[in-house]
């Protein structure tokens, strides 16, 4: 279904241009094919890129997925850039709902750069209403995937669903 980009994935991992490198696709009847060349992982040890190995996606769908719906939701007059997060949100607390999607998505908000939601609780409904009602805490700019949570979590407002 795909051998010209497994030929390029395994020419890569080849060349070492990149440690590794995993292609999944669906066709339109829904035949799947997956495909892996390379590493996982060059350092601290070199491990085998397997098929039972797990991605977090979560960068990609940031920019494969949120800016580009938030960037419709531009183009069609439903959002500006400069809209607070609090238009859509209106339970965030001070100053969050005050964060632009603008400041979220290129993480200028200033939102803090790690934290285990999974400590919060085993429920994700729950974790879901605590990032809503949280006080985070805004400091310099760093990346944080707390700004998407909550574009995304405004894009479902939007959506409704």
């Amino acid at each position: 279904m795909f051998g010209d980009a497994v030929r390029l994935i395994e020419d890569a991992t080849a060349a070492r241009l990149v440690p590794g490198a995993a292609l999944g696709v669906i066709d339109a009847q829904g035949a799947r094919e997956v495909a892996f060349a390379g590493s996982a992982r060059w350092v601290p040890s070199e491990r085998a890129l397997t098929a039972e190995l797990w991605f977090d996606l979560a960068s990609l769908t940031k920019v494969i997925f949120t800016v580009t719906q938030v960037l419709r939701l531009g183009e069609q007059g439903e959002l500006r850039l400069s809209d607070s997060l609090g238009r859509f949100l209106p339970e965030l607390a001070p100053p969050v709902a005050a964060v632009t999607f603008e400041a979220a998505l290129t993480h200028q908000a200033g939102f803090e750069p790690f934290l285990r939601f999974e400590t919060w609780s085993p429920d994700p409904k729950e974790i879901r209403a605590r990032v809503l009602r949280h006080a985070w805490p805004l400091a310099a700019p760093v990346y944080s995937d707390i700004g998407y949570i909550l574009v995304g979590l405004a894009l479902e407002r939007i959506f409704g669903s």
